[in-house]
């Protein structure tokens, strides 16, 4: 009989949950202006002196799910307006600027100290994708009853999910810096996307301290435990430099060699811990010196491998500290959808665009690590 999943008791659910509701009331100011300006489109729409009937709705609730199961760091990650068409934030690289106490005599003057910044922008990428059905294909889909009788809804959800892959992907892999990529596909600062942003492979590649990052070679079977230590010792890197990890972020295959390297060493298995780090969504977890960090398994190539010399092939395990990101959004942070009434293109069909703009601001890139799983 299989072992029972052990739950991690309900006062550490939900550890990493940062909902759009819990960053950004409804009532917000932003959200005012919002659906002050979706009245007007309405409005204009409704009116026959204007020739604007396109109409943006903010996702309802109940279809937030939707999006977020296919890209569930997004609610991992604090939303935050941007300032501009490319968000500007300070990225701090140190909080002192002496590793000697700061001690003064009875009488003495204080000493000034100060952090260490780095100005840093990110590009507010706009992600959009047009889904429409013809009107026969409604009708024909309305005769015929059953999961065919809201096509619409479908191609609406499977736009949904389109938008959630790429800001996921973007997130992960892509980067806006390096044009001249020198292997496309998989280079070790990501893909170049001109209109994405820098995500956290480019990041944990170019700003992270060399020393958080941990190279370990897995193509051929090993006995000892040199995933598990290389992702210990990374997670000490950081906590000695002043952070604490709080999320794992791993392929599928890196998240079996972590988990495999614990089986050789444990002499009872009395079932896998799990933490439910958003609601729905629950993981396994690692043990560490600074205590259990869930591990987010990442399916497909949203994290993707890359080669060093055009010969060695590496994946990344990445650790990071999601208090020190912030996703900035133009318009809404949650996505919206563009109803386009059926006719205005001159054909017989309704369209749709789901969209949404993010960039990703991470502000602290010491408190990350890198595990180099090499695996060719």
């Amino acid at each position: 009989m299989d072992s029972p999943e052990i739950i991690v008791p309900t006062r550490r659910k939900y550890a990493l949950w940062k909902p759009i509701s819990k960053a950004l009331p409804r009532n917000h100011s932003v959200f005012g202006a919002y659906e002050r300006k979706l009245t007007e489109l309405m409005t204009r729409a409704a009116d026959s002196s204007t020739t604007s009937p396109i109409v943006p709705q903010p996702l309802s609730p109940e279809v937030i799910p939707i999006f977020v199961s296919e890209f569930p760091l997004f609610d991992m990650i604090e939303k935050v307006p941007s300032n501009g068409l490319s968000h500007t934030y300070q990225q701090q690289t140190a909080f002192s600027q002496s590793a000697a106490p700061h001690t003064i005599s009875e009488s003495g003057a204080v000493s000034d100290d100060t952090n260490t910044y780095l100005r840093k922008t990110s590009n507010v990428a706009v992600f959009g994708v047009r889904r429409g059905i013809s009107l026969k294909g409604q009708y024909a889909g309305a005769n015929a009853g059953g999961p065919a009788d809201d096509l619409m809804g479908r191609e609406l959800k499977g736009g949904l999910q389109t938008i959630a892959r790429d800001a996921q992907n973007e997130t992960l892999r892509y980067q806006e810096t390096v044009a001249s990529v020198t292997y496309p596909g998989n280079d070790p600062n990501g893909d170049y996307d001109p209109n994405g942003y820098n995500g956290l492979r480019f990041i944990a590649n170019q700003a992270m301290p060399a020393g958080q990052n941990f190279a370990v070679d897995i193509r051929t079977p090993w006995t000892d435990q040199r995933v598990l230590k290389a992702v210990r010792n990374a997670v000490n890197a950081v906590y000695d430099q002043g952070g604490k990890i709080d999320l794992l972020i791993a392929t599928t295959r890196g998240s079996e060699a972590l988990f495999e390297d614990q089986l050789s060493i444990t002499r009872i298995i009395t079932g896998t811990k799990r933490l439910e780090i958003v609601p729905g969504f629950s993981v396994r977890v690692v043990d560490t010196d600074q205590g259990e960090i869930p591990v987010m398994v990442v399916p497909g190539n949203s994290v993707g491998s890359y080669t060093t010399n055009g010969t060695n092939e590496f994946v990344d395990m990445l650790g990071v500290w999601t208090e020190t990101m912030e996703m900035p959004y133009l318009g809404n942070p949650e996505p919206s959808v563009l109803r386009i009434p059926t006719g205005v293109d001159g054909t017989l069909r309704e369209l749709a665009i789901p969209f949404a703009m993010y960039g990703l601001a991470y502000m602290a890139p010491q408190y990350m690590f890198r595990v180099q799983l090499q695996t060719a």
